[in-house]
């Protein structure tokens, strides 16, 4: 009895060896890494933006108004130099985005009210040929629009762009007479103006469609043309003015992609 318990002892054994030996010559499945989810930028998009306009504007004399005897600085001559023209800017913008492998195209338009002023009085030179010092010349931003284009390079949540296109402002434009006689204060002449604005920024995807991003632009208007308006039919020194103007714009902002 004894060897019989032995011998199935012993067979036991040797299965469970055999089946460990077997067992340890099975191939070993290789481990398989997750796939990262990666952030798409294709879609739809608004949002608001708010931000710094610093801006350049300069005015140089136009020529001899129709029937005004105006004509007491040349042409071209620089009535100021160049002036700052600030201010807080802040509005509303929407876009579409479509990508390819990291590269993302894009179109985005905003609009903006904008707060940007700035005066300048008379040169010494002007002052020499006639013109009062104690004139101001004055050009205030009201608001600012542009249609671009972008072009972006991504990285799963972040997206660095570049941007170009058309920009259009309204201005305010004038010079105050005021201090000089109290019926000759100038009324503002409204100009919209169309240029171009380039730039570059980068945005950064949150959850839930959420993004924020940040961008500065430049602009330039070129240069545009009002004739002095006197008030109460009265004309002390009337000035057909050029008015150049370009402004660089820093800018935050927050958009939704719709999914």
């Amino acid at each position: 009895m004894r060897r019989l318990q032995c011998s199935l002892l012993a067979a036991v054994a040797a299965i469970g060896f055999a089946s460990i030996a077997s067992a340890a010559d099975m191939p070993v499945k290789a481990y398989v890494a997750p796939i990262p989810v990666v952030h798409n930028w294709t879609g739809c998009y608004v949002g608001g933006t708010a931000g710094y306009t610093w801006g350049t504007s300069k005015q140089t004399y136009g020529g001899t108004r129709a029937g005004v005897p105006d004509a007491f600085l040349p042409v071209g001559f620089d009535v100021t130099g160049n002036y700052n023209v600030n201010g807080m800017l802040g509005g509303g913008e929407a876009g579409c985005n479509y990508q390819t492998n990291n590269w993302v195209w894009g179109i985005e338009v905003d609009g903006s009210w904008s707060g940007a002023q700035g005066a300048a009085g008379p040169t010494p030179g002007a002052i020499a040929a006639g013109a009062n010092s104690a004139r101001l010349f004055r050009t205030e931003q009201r608001w600012l629009a542009t249609a671009r284009g972008r072009l972006g390079y991504a990285a799963d949540k972040w997206l660095w762009y570049v941007t170009a296109g058309a920009a259009w402002s309204g201005f305010d434009v004038n010079n105050d007479a005021c201090a000089i006689a109290a019926n000759a204060c100038r009324n503002p002449t409204h100009v919209n103006r169309t240029g171009w604005i380039v730039g570059g920024g980068t945005e950064y995807a949150l959850s839930g469609g959420w993004s924020v991003k940040g961008e500065l632009l430049y602009a330039d208007f070129g240069t545009f043309h009002y004739d002095d308006s006197p008030a109460a039919n009265s004309c002390i020194q009337c000035y057909s003015m050029d008015v150049k103007m370009s402004e660089w714009i820093a800018r935050l902002g927050v958009n939704y992609r719709f999914h």
